[in-house]
């Protein structure tokens, strides 16, 4: 019996591994779902005009795409590298691979237990995906939490669950920087200046998951970090402090501007 092929949603985003490159597009693998192909149209490859497809993807690369267009019957999906941006691309990539540690660590579980993959997998990782959206996510929460974060799975489980994390799961945190420099030549430019900083960095929602730290480094230049356990946590916390900074500024008549540090 043919097993059914499973297809992505229409702007859902996806890890792709670039197959063929032909003059007018890119044929790559969807590594999400076995056996289907995608293809790129080199209108879709990058923003602006492209003169040679080659300078923009090689065979073999490994890249995050949107899906545009899905037709099951033609076994057809058409992808765009273009509207992917630079921070969902590093969220994307970081969940792959952490889908594929956490794939191989339940792996160990079911070797341990004498239990078939798939039964330890639906019990694991499937309640784990309900409660915190991917099974990578919901290993980092363990791994910081504990128990309490894994509520949801059979006691059966629990011991080696506990234990493999603790021993292969790092908790590290995604940091965005940037330098911020502001000017005044107000008489009451200091207290100008402390103003708009306070003002904006109460905008950034800070939490346990996101840290967002400000220290003053001389000659009118800030530095600004913001820590999450994602790249897309810290990015929205650096945007939100950014658009605030900027419009205070202008309001108040401050010189100077913010430059992200890559």
């Amino acid at each position: 019996m043919t097993q059914a092929i499973e297809f992505p949603e229409r702007k859902e985003k996806v890890i792709t591994k670039i197959k063929k490159i032909l003059d007018y597009g890119a044929i790559v693998e969807l590594l999400e779902y076995p056996q289907l192909e995608g293809f790129v149209h080199i209108s879709n490859i990058a923003s602006g005009w492209i003169k040679n497809i080659r300078n923009f993807v090689k065979e073999g690369q490994i890249k995050v795409a949107e899906v545009l267009i899905v037709n099951p019957e033609k076994r057809n999906v058409e992808l765009s590298f273009r509207s992917i941006s630079s921070a969902d691309e590093r969220e994307k990539l970081e969940q792959f691979k952490q889908f594929k540690r956490a794939k191989s660590l339940i792996e160990i579980i079911a070797n341990n237990k004498k239990e078939k993959f798939e039964t330890a997998w639906a019990e694991i990782a499937e309640p784990l995906i309900i409660e915190h959206g991917t099974v990578g996510k919901a290993f980092t929460k363990i791994a910081l939490e504990g128990e309490s974060a894994a509520s949801n799975v059979p006691k059966k489980w629990l011991a080696d669950l506990l234990e493999i994390i603790e021993k292969n799961v790092p908790v590290s945190e995604k940091v965005i920087m940037g330098i911020l420099t502001l000017n005044s030549h107000d008489s009451y430019g200091i207290d100008k200046i402390k103003k708009v900083l306070d003002e904006s960095i109460s905008s950034v929602k800070t939490g346990k998951d996101l840290k967002f730290d400000i220290s003053y480094i001389g000659s009118g230049k800030y530095d600004i970090r913001a820590s999450a356990l994602s790249f897309k946590k810290a990015e929205s916390a650096i945007k939100q402090f950014q658009e605030s900074i900027l419009h205070l500024m202008k309001k108040n008549s401050i010189e100077g501007g913010f430059k992200r540090q890559e």
